[in-house]
């Protein structure tokens, strides 16, 4: 994913949204009905690179289109930074703490 997310979101940099986003969808679609098909690790396993590759572009294409389509959309990306934060470092349940800094850095 990390060498997806930037490559897939530079090439489909010039098409339309939509068309990047469905196109990824189908072939994410079309990775696992081929991975729930097939008898052999080795096609199950370039499957699952395959959807983790397009896994990827669809959500740096949908990230960048949420930013642009809505305001608040920043502030609920940094409250689930501040949850991951507080999940990962073992403070479950005080993730109130973790949540208000990072969502005050959205404001």
């Amino acid at each position: 994913m990390l060498v997806g997310a930037p490559a897939l979101a530079m090439i489909t940099l010039r098409w339309p949204r939509r068309t990047a986003l469905l196109a990824f969808l189908g072939v994410f679609i079309a990775a696992h009905v081929v991975a729930a098909l097939t008898p052999g690790y080795s096609v199950l396993f370039g499957t699952r690179v395959v959807g983790a590759f397009v896994y990827a572009g669809f959500w740096a294409v949908a990230a960048t289109t949420a930013l642009r389509l809505s305001t608040g959309a920043l502030l609920v990306i940094f409250g689930y930074l501040g949850a991951l934060l507080a999940r990962t470092t073992g403070m479950r349940r005080a993730g109130f703490p973790w949540c208000s800094p990072c969502t005050a850095l959205a404001r």
